[in-house]
């Protein structure tokens, strides 16, 4: 269920079945820090983790009460190269997904790949994340790479290459 929060940040999910959830949380905008660098607030999973592998479930019951608490978080970029062979791919996708913990599932962070091969993530957190890429190249089409990427303050640069197909080697 998606719910936007009042002017006071207020929120209040209902029907919801008795369970274990959850819960995101994201504010829209970018803030520019002193140093110049982009900070925003992370979308967040309760209680207030910008990854999925922080985050802890909650048992609904009845008027269950959940509080995130924002505080800005510095975001770098995750730059690429994709490859086919030496060629550039041509087209495609590059996704940054966290990986699998105890079950918990995030959502990916996409770019295009562009026609020179290389693709830009923005807005990433920092943490562990799985680069992976899927497109076509030069009189192919179906690649796919994948490589995993730790994400700190400063940006990071990664080049992908898909490897060849059966009948190649």
């Amino acid at each position: 269920a998606e719910r936007r929060t009042d002017d006071r940040g207020s929120y209040r999910l209902w029907g919801l079945y008795d369970g274990t959830y959850l819960i995101q949380a994201s504010v829209d905008g970018i803030l520019t820090g002193t140093t110049g660098r982009q900070n925003t607030y992370a979308t967040l999973y309760y209680p207030a983790s910008p990854t999925v592998a922080g985050a802890q479930r909650i048992d609904l019951r009845d008027d269950t009460i959940a509080n995130i608490v924002y505080a800005p978080v510095t975001l770098t970029q995750v730059t690429g190269l994709a490859l086919d062979g030496d060629a550039q791919l041509v087209a495609g996708t590059a996704r940054l997904i966290e990986p699998r913990q105890s079950g918990r599932i995030s959502s990916a962070r996409t770019a295009s790949i562009q026609p020179d091969g290389t693709f830009t993530i923005r807005h990433v957190p920092t943490g562990n994340y799985i680069l992976q890429i899927l497109g076509d190249g030069p009189g192919r089409t179906g690649l796919f790479a994948s490589t995993e990427v730790s994400v700190g303050e400063s940006p990071v640069r990664v080049t992908l290459k898909a490897p060849p197909t059966k009948g190649e080697i």
